[in-house]
């Protein structure tokens, strides 16, 4: 499975040069925006780049997922360095500093939205059977039962760099008040509603303030016939069917605040 996953980012970075030389591309060198695409893992950042490498202008970039693990100033750099008509796909909580190189860089910050629930369902079955190699895993894969790695999610552990969800989920959601910031709702993007889906992409292009004649249409269907890296069955509301009436009321407790504030029903 970790050379499956290796060989799909080897494609996917391949894709990303090849693409990156096309009539739009280069256009976008120079009048495409610098777009910043952001969420708390296994929230969509994915699906979200596949579909905004779809759009005119825009190209991607050959650099893993920018986070916050080699320090801001190191992050702070990595952001100074996109160019026009690229775009990155990051892991970052709110931090002063990276808030400012946004802003001073003149970066489009977008960031995805999804139920926490199927977030945590989908980021342990990640852990499970996708990516043993992660360093999480070396809690994880000492527990046996669903009801331990619930509660694994819930518990902060340092010496793993790893942050209770909560507290994690709470310091995103900070991200809301730092300015001009689109926030993009997962389950609107994957709807079989493709009124919802397509108005969703049209906030999108007009947030990025790209061509308003781009068939949304075609770009909801190629986005779905994608071979992104970790773009797998997605669905909504996997966690109803997967977690049983007790886990479900120990995460409701646990992000109840979260859930609520970003619209989803308890």
């Amino acid at each position: 499975m970790e050379i499956r996953r290796l060989v799909k980012q080897i494609r996917k970075h391949f894709r990303i040069l090849v693409d990156g030389v096309g009539p739009s591309a280069i256009q976008g060198r120079f009048i495409g925006p610098k777009v910043l695409i952001n969420s708390i893992p296994k929230a969509g950042t994915n699906l979200l780049q596949e579909l905004i490498l779809l759009l005119p202008l825009m190209r991607g970039c050959v650099r893993r997922t920018l986070t916050l693990r080699k320090g801001s100033e190191w992050l702070v750099n990595e952001l100074s360095s996109l160019k026009k008509g690229q775009c990155a796909g990051a892991h970052v909580s709110y931090d002063a500093a990276v808030d400012k190189a946004i802003r001073e860089n003149g970066i489009s910050h977008v960031l995805i939205v999804r139920d926490f629930r199927d977030v945590i369902y989908s980021y342990i079955h990640y852990l499970h059977a996708l990516h043993k190699s992660h360093p999480h895993n070396t809690v994880f894969g000492g527990l046996s039962t669903l009801d331990e790695k619930i509660q694994a999610c819930l518990s902060s552990r340092p010496e793993i760099g790893m942050m209770a969800w909560p507290e994690m989920i709470s310091r995103y959601r900070q991200w809301l008040s730092a300015g001009d910031i689109l926030v993009v709702r997962y389950e609107n993007l994957i709807n079989q509603d493709s009124k919802i889906a397509e108005a969703e992409i049209h906030r999108i292009i007009d947030y990025l303030n790209l061509m308003p004649e781009i068939d949304v249409s075609e770009v909801r269907n190629k986005m779905f016939n994608s071979k992104g890296l970790t773009f797998n069955a997605p669905g909504i509301g996997k966690w109803k069917k997967n977690f049983n009436q007790h886990q479900i009321a120990v995460l409701n407790q646990a992000l109840g605040e979260e859930l609520m504030f970003f619209g989803y029903e308890i």
